[in-house]
């Protein structure tokens, strides 16, 4: 509209009411451009200040203007002269007379003459004497024409200005229609494709939670075979220590009825020393008791250690989602896309390396536990062996006199003090970070010095009840 009203305000040349309402019309539209906020309602209101200005020509009711000349200088309006010279180009009056041209000069550029009436073009007008006569009729008719004729092409013009810029407003708000369509459509395209990504986004996520889920899944699987392996192990560990107590208790047992029949023989003698040993028998079952508990707390410590871990990566994942889930809802940007595929790709990635890490880790654990079992298989047949070969020197022991019973007690004697120090030692490594190997390892080896401890007892009783029999015997 500015621009318009612009190319009008420099195609009118003459006609100064037309240029002073554009002028106006400027100024307005230069205004709201500044200060309004652009609504239907001011854009209304707007159009038809700009018509009320057109057709008032940029101001209101005709005002008189004071003239610039003080009222002293005026001409006096009883002498011959005229008020003013007749403009170029306009016909002289017969009687030579200009007030009637001079008004219509005035009446062109909207001003008051003050050296005549307020009713110029009446039928009386002032005269030289003062008083008043009837004009001439002919030069008051050919100035009303004069005057109406310039009215009627004045009025034309405005008409003609309104409708040019009533069709070019009409253009450009058809323009603004269809371009604002046009927005609206490109805005709905727009958002079909915003929807299309998103699903396929939420479709991408949905097969990623898939894929964790499975392997998530094919994790859990394999801690439970590693928990089955390791209970497996733990109940071939169990049983082999039962074997070895229950070949202890048959040994115990064993030399408890021989005890119990030279105590039959000799029971003053031997019921001190049946006491003493049901005593530290009954002490080494308590140890290994307290022994099995404490395994047992190790054990379970690390399966604690195990679900822990498992609940933090849980948590993890499921942060991960929850992420994913927001940038979800925020979509429809490229930015945010790319930065969610970026995050989904390194977690991808990270998740990756984690299985990795997990399946070389289980395989590291399940090398050592293999390792430890061939250990400790091999160790049971060296002490089965052991015990073949002791009870080989046993049997060739009980020949001998009560050097070979000192002997025994010494050695005795030296292999608990042997065991405590061990035992002190293993204590100190439980206190480490491979608890469950040192645990392993422990175990394997108090099971070979409780079977070398077991040897050597029966070696000192039966060297001690060999005593006794001969003391007996010679009391006898």
């Amino acid at each position: 509209m500015k621009t318009i009203l612009k190319e009008k305000l420099a195609q009118r040349d003459g006609d100064e009411g037309t240029k002073r309402g554009l002028y106006s019309a400027i100024l307005l539209v230069e205004r709201f451009l500044k200060y309004a906020k652009g609504t239907d309602a001011e854009l209304a209101v707007l159009k038809e200040q700009v018509q009320r200005l057109l057709k008032t020509n940029g101001k209101g009711a005709p005002k008189a203007q004071v003239p610039s000349r003080p009222h002293s200088t005026r001409p006096c309006v009883r002498s011959a002269e005229p008020c003013s010279t007749p403009a170029k180009g306009s016909p002289k009056p017969a009687d030579g007379s200009h007030r009637v041209q001079r008004v219509a000069q005035i009446a062109d550029l909207g001003q008051l003459c003050y050296t005549l009436p307020p009713l110029t073009v009446e039928r009386k007008g002032r005269t030289k004497m003062g008083d008043f006569a009837l004009l001439n009729k002919g030069l008051a008719e050919v100035s009303r024409r004069q005057i109406q004729e310039e009215y009627n092409t004045k009025k034309r013009n405005q008409q003609r200005v309104r409708t040019d810029l009533s069709g070019q407003i009409r253009e450009m708000e058809e323009q603004r229609v269809a371009n604002m369509r046009a927005k609206q459509e490109a805005l709905k395209d727009m958002d079909r494709k915003i929807h299309e990504h998103q699903d396929e986004l939420e479709e991408q996520h949905r097969q990623w939670l898939e894929e964790c889920k499975k392997k998530k899944g094919d994790r859990d699987r394999a801690v439970m075979d590693a928990n089955a392996r390791k209970q497996v192990q733990k109940e071939l560990a169990w049983a082999q220590e039962l074997a070895i107590v229950k070949n202890a208790k048959a040994e115990l047992r064993a030399q408890q009825e021989k005890e119990h029949r030279i105590f039959l023989e000799n029971k003053t003698e031997l019921v001190e020393t049946a006491k003493l040993n049901s005593k530290r028998i009954k002490e080494k079952f308590l140890e290994r008791e307290e022994e099995k508990k404490h395994d047992a707390a190790l054990s379970k410590q690390a399966m604690q250690m195990a679900i822990d871990r498992e609940n933090s990566a849980k948590a993890a994942v499921e942060k991960i989602a929850e992420k994913g889930r927001q940038m979800l809802k925020m979509g429809g940007m490229d930015e945010l896309v790319a930065a969610r595929e970026k995050k989904f790709r390194e977690e991808l990635e990270r998740a990756q390396r984690d299985k990795e890490a997990y399946e070389r880790e289980q395989d590291r654990i399940a090398a050592e536990r293999e390792a430890a079992r061939k250990q400790r298989e091999h160790d049971t047949v060296l002490t089965l062996d052991k015990q073949m070969r002791e009870l080989r020197a046993r049997k060739q022991k009980e020949k001998d006199e009560l050097t070979a019973f000192g002997r025994g007690l010494a050695r005795d004697v030296e292999n608990y003090s042997v065991l405590e120090n061990e035992l002190e030692q293993a204590r100190r490594l439980m206190n480490e970070d491979n608890k469950l190997q040192v645990v392993e390892q422990w175990q394997t080896e108090a099971q070979r010095r409780y079977a070398d401890q077991v040897g050597v007892m029966s070696e000192f009783e039966t060297a001690r009840n060999k005593e006794y029999l001969q003391i007996a015997l010679g009391k006898a």
